[in-house]
């Protein structure tokens, strides 16, 4: 008999899951956590749809079951939505959407949390679980993200781990308390290396010459902004450790300043008038990915800008007024695919630390 799996999240991460886990032989079920609707998801449908864009503008022709029957129905639910808000306001809507996702489970069902979480938070979602189901229910920790792979577990479960035998990397299973503390130490050592190494870079008077500083953009520091918060969240104002981490959230949302500051330096530099310029902002994202920060921040970005010198668009088109064209690239991906195309006639600059400014 197939397994049952309802994974809740339309999401990026969710449906690459789905893709393992129908590919192990379960009966896979995605939720779209907006429209409380249940698309199935066999091999040929992944095999079809290569990610969750292609599947969503083709969700006509699929066949879709209400939210609360996939649920009842699952031996296992994993939790993988999209989140859209900040800070505590991100942590209320993970609550909200948790709470709708186990509205009609069942006591043999198990549930995966997939989200990243900051200290003692997986006790408050088991709480959550106990309360709105009156018993104990299987739970697991398994973030998705940088470091996807370990999966905490109060009791092993062979056959979920046999379901998800294909993950890239092999998983490390420790207890539930354990998993969270080992993730959120392999995400402070990674992202406060990196934010203290961007934010001594910007610093410097000059461009360093080096690959490591060159090829740091925004993008780099943004994407796991969201489990930074996560852990912020969890601990208390006055410790060591906070100050890191708050600092850290801090130094990435004062880029927008520095970004602007050393945009109306080039312009001056270069005795260009702002309502002579075209400003073209790219930054490719996921807009389907479970974390929003990278969205918040583009946003914030393109609205301070705009607030500050001049009207922002988002895609580079080829010159075809007489204004001068300045390209933000603020990704990797985002400049070599620029430079790929050829940017003729435009002033490009590197969302990196020193705001590198390229003339092509």
């Amino acid at each position: 008999m197939k397994v049952n799996v309802s994974i809740y999240g339309l999401s990026t991460e969710g449906y690459y899951l789905a893709s393992i886990l129908s590919s192990n032989g379960a009966n896979v079920s995605i939720i779209d956590e907006l429209k409380m609707m249940a698309i199935n998801v066999p091999p040929s449908i992944t095999m079809s749809y290569p990610n969750v864009e292609t599947l969503i503008e083709e969700d006509t022709l699929l066949k879709l079951e209400h939210q609360a029957k996939t649920i009842q129905n699952a031996d296992y639910i994993f939790f993988a939505p999209k989140i859209r808000k900040i800070g505590q306001e991100a942590k209320d809507e993970m609550t909200n959407k948790f709470k709708n996702a186990i509205m009609n489970i069942n006591k043999n069902t198990s549930i995966i949390f997939n989200l990243p979480l900051g200290f003692g938070m997986n006790q408050e979602f088991i709480e959550i679980l106990e309360r709105f189901t009156g018993s104990e229910i299987n739970y697991h920790y398994m973030p998705l993200g940088l470091y996807s792979s370990l999966i905490g577990s109060n009791k092993v479960d062979e056959r979920l781990l046999k379901l998800l035998n294909n993950v890239d990397n092999k998983l490390q299973v420790l207890d539930v308390e354990s998993a969270e503390i080992v993730y959120i130490s392999k995400i402070l050592s990674h992202y406060l290396s990196l934010i203290s190494s961007f934010e001594a870079y910007k610093n410097s008077n000059q461009i360093i010459k080096i690959e490591e500083a060159r090829e740091l953009y925004i993008d780099d520091i943004a994407s796991s902004l969201f489990d930074l918060r996560m852990i912020s969240l969890s601990m208390q104002s006055s410790t060591p450790l906070a100050y890191l981490i708050n600092g850290s959230i801090k130094s990435v949302e004062n880029y927008t300043k520095y970004l602007i500051d050393k945009i109306k330096k080039i312009i001056r530099r270069l005795e260009l008038r702002s309502n002579n310029i075209k400003i073209y902002l790219i930054w490719s994202m996921d807009k389907y990915e479970m974390r929003g920060d990278r969205i918040f921040m583009s946003e914030i970005l393109k609205s301070k800008i705009e607030e500050n010198i001049t009207e922002v668009k988002r895609e580079y088109i080829n010159r075809l007024d007489d204004k001068i064209p300045l390209v933000i690239s603020c990704s990797r991906y985002d400049y070599n695919n620029l430079k790929e195309k050829g940017i003729n006639d435009a002033i490009n600059i590197k969302a990196n630390p020193f705001c590198e400014m390229l003339k092509d």
